[in-house]
Formats: C-alpha cells, structure tokens, sequence
C-alpha cells in the first residue's frame, strides 16, 4: 500500500513542478507590464508613451495570465489614443489658419475648370 503512496506522491510533486512553470510562462511578461504601467502614470511627452507602447508589446509577446493580458490590451489601446491625440493637436496646431489660405487663394486665384498645374501667375486677376 505505501508503494502506491509514494507514487501518487512523486506525481503530485510532478504536476506542481509543472503547473508552477506553466503559470510562470504566462506571467512572462509580468515584468514589463508592471514597467509599462507605472510610466503611463507619469508619461507626458510622445517618446514616453511610445515606451509604454514597446514594454506593454513585449510583456504580451512575453505571455501573461488572462486577466492581465486583458489590462494590457485596454493599457496599449489607451495610450495609442492619447499619443494619437497628442500628435494630431500638435499637427492641426501647426496648419496654417483658413484665413491664410482665403488670402493665398484672393492672390492666386484657380478659375472654374482651370487646373492647379496649368495655373499661370500673369493669368490672375487685377
């Protein structure tokens, strides 16, 4: 009878030795999630958001757990918004204003069914 014991003890050991390093493997990435995580709290600039981006992809290709691999998806899709609405404020900051544009077209004016590229400064109106 205790012959059986020791078998079903040793498989016990063997399938905790295993299930520890399976639950290892998917918490891989754990460390550069909890890295990703605390620089989104004080990410301010592109550069640091692009961080966050670069460690929350590598804590996923890493492995994590379920629910962790979830805050890491909800993590990278808001701070994707937030550089993307960063980038495009910073962009539209830097258009010229439509008032400049009205006085570019009142100086070189484009008649109907007259080109851009066929445009001929001596053809403008006086």
């Amino acid at each position: 009878m205790s012959f059986n014991y020791k078998k079903i003890f040793a498989l016990l050991i063997i399938a905790a030795v295993f299930s520890a390093a399976a639950a290892r493997a998917a918490d891989n990435g754990q460390e550069d999630l909890d890295k990703a995580t605390e620089l989104k709290l004080s990410a301010t600039t592109v550069t640091d958001w692009g961080e966050v981006i670069r460690l929350t992809e590598s804590a996923l290709q890493k492995g994590l757990d379920k629910s962790n691999t979830e805050f890491a998806n909800k993590l990278m899709a808001s701070t994707l918004v937030q550089r993307a609405m960063v980038v495009t404020a910073t962009i539209q900051k830097n258009l010229p204003h439509r008032s400049a544009l009205g006085k570019f077209q009142t100086v070189c004016p484009v008649r109907p069914g007259e080109s851009r590229s066929n445009w001929n400064p001596s053809n403008r109106r006086r």
